[in-house]
């Protein structure tokens, strides 16, 4: 019997990870391709043809990545579908496998995919998206400096600054920094032409060259220059890098943690980067939840329909479930709720809607 549920899994495998495959290719090659185009259209200054492919390239990790949970449950419509159509599934039914047993045989050859979807998504995936970004601001800024749009704003304590650009090595260009008193009067204008990480005295922090400071006080204010100054800061070169070019979505859960243990250490609101914290973690469960209600709806209202209508079908479902993602994403932000709130409500729609209709298929 051992050796028969062996035999089962290899064959409900086979078939659903050979249509994710085809899915996979399929939505990774429209997937790529649109945004090549619109890439192709936005050339300036270096930016030429070779470029904008090659940030297209560096930045197809992320998009597989971020495909994965859709494309599963396409190809667990598609694969299962094929079974149903050979009435191989109503066969295994009529021997008494149960909807949860082929539930998990699917599960069974889904996991490592995720995975490796998983490593993909902490490891490359962030690595060439970092990549690509870097490479389209050099190329159509025309230079190795990466101007940061209307700069890059910072909080630490009682300082504010303001990055105007980052150089290849991870330096800080063209630097404003405000620093309040204990009453909360301006006390300090400075302004800097770069910034580099540092450790002094065991410290560490950024010695800023080329200083021009503005000490101001209730009767006066003093400028000043300086050759050098070093601001001991817990801002490390990987933060501000991550946050000037890279969306909280594709960071990595390690990056995620560390900016947000650093945003609660000064008192800051890291909502936006808890809930990509909370999606990444749970994808591998919503993308078992979809899976789920693929099993239910083959075996379900879509065991007799057409391919076309399930493929239609996915298409609904999966962009029903985006739409809750982004509907209570915002509202988390907005209602300070907690971000694994927001993040588990259209988990846990999805999988309650699976297994509903799991028990009326028995």
């Amino acid at each position: 019997m051992r050796s028969w549920f062996g035999l089962m899994d290899f064959h409900i495998g086979r078939s659903v990870l050979l249509a994710i495959i085809v899915v996979m290719l399929a939505f990774t090659g429209l997937n790529t391709l649109f945004p090549l185009i619109d890439e192709l259209g936005d050339t300036r200054g270096d930016y030429g043809a070779r470029e904008a492919l090659a940030y297209v390239g560096w930045s197809t990790p992320r998009r597989i990545y971020e495909l994965m949970p859709f494309v599963a449950f396409m190809g667990a419509l598609v694969g299962l579908g094929t079974l149903a159509n050979q009435s191989e599934l109503v066969v295994l039914r009529a021997s008494g496998v149960s909807v949860g047993r082929l539930f998990g045989s699917v599960c069974l050859a889904v996991a490592p995919l995720l995975a490796l979807n998983f490593a993909l998504g902490e490891w490359l995936a962030p690595w060439g998206e970092a990549r690509a970004e870097a490479l389209q601001a050099q190329a159509q800024q025309g230079g190795g400096t990466i101007r940061l749009g209307d700069g890059l704003w910072h909080r630490e304590g009682e300082t504010w600054m303001r990055v105007s650009a980052l150089d290849p090595d991870g330096n800080m260009v063209w630097v404003r920094q405000y620093q309040r008193d204990d009453t909360g009067q301006l006390a300090l204008a400075r302004t800097a032409s770069t910034g580099r990480f540092v450790t002094q005295d065991g410290r560490s922090g950024w010695l800023l060259e080329g200083v021009q400071e503005t000490r101001l006080s209730a009767d006066e204010a003093e400028a000043v220059r300086h050759e050098a100054v070093f601001w001991p800061s817990n801002l490390t070169p990987e933060l501000l890098t991550i946050t000037g070019l890279l969306d909280a979505r594709r960071l990595a859960l390690v990056d995620l943690n560390r900016q947000i243990e650093f945003m609660r250490a000064q008192n800051l609101n890291p909502a936006r980067y808890e809930l990509a914290y909370w999606n990444k973690l749970a994808q591998p469960v919503a993308t078992l939840g979809l899976i789920l209600v693929a099993v239910a709806f083959i075996l379900g209202p879509l065991r007799e329909k057409s391919m076309g209508t399930r493929v239609a079908t996915g298409i609904l479902v999966g962009l029903g479930f985006k739409y809750l993602q982004d509907l209570f994403g915002p509202a988390a932000m907005v209602y300070a709720w907690p971000a694994w709130i927001a993040t588990m409500i259209p988990i846990l729609v999805c999988w309650v809607l699976g297994v509903v209709s799991l028990r009326r298929v028995g």
